[in-house]
């Protein structure tokens, strides 16, 4: 039997060796209609999908839910409970609407769920920040020993207020393996994605595997801080050992294929590229084929691009009809569209102007993804703009050392695909060094860190 740590979730099934489910199992043999035993396995389901790293067993969980939720809601229909697990389950499906309404039916009927403003939080956190957290205090008031910040913390930062949300997490730490192990992950993950600094991101990760040694989340983090100042052997140790302790997942491949791109090893991108299953339609379709146009686009793969651009703008446009494209989404499309649009000697202005349009209202350090950050320099260069685009560069170059290691097509931006079009330039090539200087700067950090035993050292190949 098992207790729930996060690395649990790409290990077992948790209909067949978790402890907490075998009660929760015998509760309903004595009665099958016990409303809060079958909410309370909803949650379980949730609580693995959350966590595991293989959207097939994420998609299987949400499946395994589903009927649960019906019964509660035929049982109990004015139960808040009920609807707070509606929304649990549609919001993990990626059914937007479905999860805010259902979690302001539970509000309403119980305006003292704490799980229902703690999901209505989770779901607001993309379009509505500022609602988040205050549904969060509110959540906090009604359960102040529940420890879970998630929500708060991507509030914060999708504010620009990411000091703030480093001392919430860090605040988060509580003795408790499971949400520990949560905590520092994501403190791994906001060093690397919205300081720039893979040191930081190192120790986090290096403090979540000392508790969780085959946690798949910290030996990720280890490779892609390594991979981000260009040591591709230690990273490829890392990414070895997270591959013998969890199999295959979908983060490994993309894990493969990011520190293959970054060496430009293509043969490797489009052998493991050509491996991933396809999803079903959904967000983690959107998402699949973001990163697979990004690639070919990087390989000039042009064929290959204009599917993956077309099938991305579809899958889109189904999204936002159940209220999930996001404006971020609507800019990474517009940037691909750009990108592929000069590469055939078309004229990318349109769309390259759409995305500067939007992306200068945005946070610049927010917490969007690490290539996020190349993107208006890149629709600049596109644009003819070289000034505006070094300017917008200069924003690439964090305080504290910091810096963003791949640019929007996971090569190292000091060599990308569009900055790549600004070599000759002065202003480019100052930049340029400048960047170098931090990435080796990190890399001589990391180096020192694992010597002193401040971080493990990946196992010898």
């Amino acid at each position: 039997m098992a207790t729930f740590t996060p690395a649990l979730a790409d290990k077992v099934d948790p209909d067949v060796d978790f402890a907490p489910m075998q009660l929760i199992d015998q509760a309903l043999a004595l009665d099958p209609d016990y409303v809060d035993a079958l909410i309370a396995k909803v949650h379980v389901y949730n609580m693995f999908a959350f966590q595991t790293t293989s959207f097939q067993d994420k998609r299987r969980y949400v499946e395994r839910a589903r009927p649960l939720v019906e019964r509660v809601l035929e049982l109990a229909p004015e139960y808040s409970g009920a609807w707070a697990a509606e929304g649990t389950i549609a919001h993990r499906a990626g059914e937007h609407h479905e999860a805010m309404a259902a979690y302001r039916k539970a509000i309403e009927l119980n305006p003292n769920d704490a799980s229902a403003h703690l999901g209505l939080a989770v779901v607001s956190m993309a379009s509505a920040p500022l609602d988040t957290i205050k549904h969060m205090r509110i959540m906090q008031e009604l359960d102040p020993e529940n420890p879970f910040k998630r929500p708060l913390v991507g509030a914060l930062a999708r504010l620009n207020r990411i000091d703030e949300a480093i001392a919430e997490l860090k605040s988060g730490i509580t003795g408790f393996a499971g949400i520990d192990q949560m905590v520092m992950d994501d403190l791994a993950e906001i060093y690397y994605v919205a300081k720039g600094r893979p040191d930081e991101s190192a120790l986090w990760a290096g403090k979540l595997l000392a508790m969780q040694p085959d946690s798949q989340r910290g030996l990720f983090s280890m490779s892609r801080a390594w991979q981000a100042v260009g040591d591709f052997d230690r990273a490829r140790r890392w990414l070895a050992v997270a591959g013998s302790a969890g199999g295959e997942s979908y983060l490994k491949q993309t894990m493969e294929i990011r520190l293959a791109a970054a060496k430009g090893d293509w043969t490797t991108v489009r052998a493991v590229l050509g491996s991933i299953e396809r999803l079903p339609a959904g967000p983690g379709l959107g998402s699949q084929l973001d990163f697979e146009a990004r690639l070919c686009l990087a390989m000039s793969d042009l064929e290959c691009a204009g599917a993956a651009v077309r099938g991305l703008g579809q899958a889109l446009e189904a999204s936002a009809v159940r209220g999930r494209m996001s404006e971020e989404w609507r800019v990474s499309y517009q940037m691909l569209a750009a990108t592929l649009a000069s590469e055939r000697g078309e004229s990318p202005d349109e769309a390259a102007q759409y995305v500067i349009d939007a992306t200068r209202p945005m946070p610049r350090a927010a917490w969007f993804g690490d290539s996020k950050r190349y993107t208006d320099a890149e629709a600049f260069v596109l644009l003819g703009k070289r000034e505006f685009a070094v300017a917008a560069l200069e924003e690439t170059l964090l305080p504290e050392g910091g810096f963003m290691p791949l640019d929007a097509f996971l090569t190292p931006a000091d060599i990308g695909l569009i900055l790549s079009r600004l070599e000759g330039d002065p202003q480019f090539e100052d930049w340029r060094k400048r960047f170098r200087e931090r990435r080796e700067a990190a890399r001589e950090r990391l180096l020192e860190m694992e010597e002193f035993e401040e971080i493990p050292a990946p196992p010898d190949a």
